[in-house]
């Protein structure tokens, strides 16, 4: 019996000489092909390697036993040339392979295209867009056309190009939409945060305008001697994350609604959040510095829950868990999902309030976010009714997202 050897074909598309030895022989002899390992393998089937196809096709073998004369009269009984059109049946098994990737890469660029443009014109038409973000957004938009030309060119000549060629085309714009959108969306970012630092500048130069006035205004209360520490105390009581890690000490007032007070890097990290899983793709750095933010204290990862439910829900119509599982990858669920509810476990101790139900909200959640398929319907609804028991313990108006 004589075999054929496994043969391979680098992931550049070269063809080794081993290749070169089979290729001839496909559709001659029983062939098989695998992708194994990232490249392309061409192999006779080793049962049939010895009837007498084998033997008239192999050289090796020809001159060796000799050729049937039954088979001599049937078939050509001069063996080929192992090298002579080698390449073409190389290039022959491989043009399927770049036609595939192509289309893939096409149909993967037009589909980013198309979620891109609806995203930007639909936040074009909004009425809280401003005229500068209009412009910038318009660029984008440009941009986008622009690519989106070529795109359709490549496809109307993928029938007059070779596959190779057509492949790397592909190629090239798909990476030049991820760019532009790149570009775009840190630009964006970089804007937003400069106007929440004059924001932030501005605020501070009001409040110390009227510092002179607070004590007078607030200083009802206390005693005369508390006077001067009295808009101290309440500002920290009024602001959620100020002091972020601060715990218990923000429970003084539960029940009339003051943790709605929602200060402004409560409001910032919500935004941030929703930049972050907004559009194509997710800035993951951005959503882990949050999470990694907010989930080390309780009374801050429900703050932000809360603030998310006033100012974002209503945007895609969803929680802030729920925004988060539809972004979020298997090993993000895996290692959040437990810490957020794990940080709602430890208010819930703090406000009386971790009864057998409550547990059994963080016990779903856990059990799913260990599980091998993670069930995002089940986690949401489970840390949305944690969120809404707190909530309702706090007096706050946003226990449910706008929907």
């Amino acid at each position: 019996m004589f075999n054929y050897p496994m043969s391979f074909m680098s992931s550049t598309g070269t063809a080794t000489n081993l290749s070169y030895a089979n290729f001839p022989y496909s559709g001659v002899l029983p062939t098989m092909y695998t992708n194994f390992g990232g490249d392309l393998q061409c192999t006779t089937i080793d049962p049939y390697g010895g009837y007498n196809f084998g033997v008239l096709f192999n050289p090796i073998a020809a001159q060796t036993y000799g050729i049937s004369s039954m088979y001599a009269n049937n078939y050509m009984t001069t063996p080929p040339d192992a090298s002579l059109g080698a390449a073409t049946l190389a290039n022959q098994i491989l043009s399927p392979l770049y036609n595939n990737m192509a289309n893939g890469q096409i149909k993967c660029s037009t589909s980013i295209l198309d979620c891109a443009k609806r995203n930007l014109t639909s936040k074009l038409n909004s009425e809280n867009t401003t005229e500068e973000e209009k412009q910038e957004i318009q660029k984008v938009l440009d941009q986008l056309k622009a690519l989106e030309e070529r795109l359709n060119a490549l496809k109307e000549s993928t029938n007059t190009l070779d596959p190779e060629s057509a492949f790397k085309q592909a190629q090239e714009i798909g990476n030049e939409i991820n760019k532009t959108l790149i570009d775009a969306k840190n630009a964006a970012a970089e804007r937003e945060k400069a106007a929440a630092e004059a924001k932030k500048a501005e605020e501070e130069q009001n409040a110390q305008q009227n510092q002179g006035a607070e004590p007078t205004n607030q200083g009802s209360t206390p005693t005369n001697e508390n006077q001067e520490s009295t808009p101290t105390n309440q500002g920290a009581q009024g602001t959620d994350a100020t002091d972020q890690n601060s715990g218990s000490q923000a429970t003084d007032n539960i029940g009339d609604g003051s943790i709605d007070n929602f200060p402004l890097v409560v409001r910032n990290a919500a935004k941030t959040f929703y930049d972050a899983i907004d559009g194509c793709g997710t800035d993951n750095d951005k959503m882990k510095e949050v999470l990694d933010t907010y989930t080390q204290d309780g009374r801050s990862m429900l703050g932000l829950m809360l603030c998310w439910n006033e100012d974002q829900s209503a945007k895609d119509k969803e929680s802030f868990i729920e925004a988060f599982m539809d972004d979020a990858s298997h090993g993000q669920k895996k290692e959040y999902c437990e810490k957020i509810a794990n940080a709602l476990c430890e208010q819930a101790r703090e406000l009386g309030v971790y009864d057998a139900e409550f547990r059994k909200y963080k016990d779903a959640v856990i059990a799913e976010a260990n599980s091998s398929w993670i069930n995002n319907g089940t986690v949401s609804k489970n840390i949305d009714a944690m969120v809404e028991i707190l909530g309702k313990k706090y007096g706050s108006q946003f226990t449910k997202p706008s929907k």
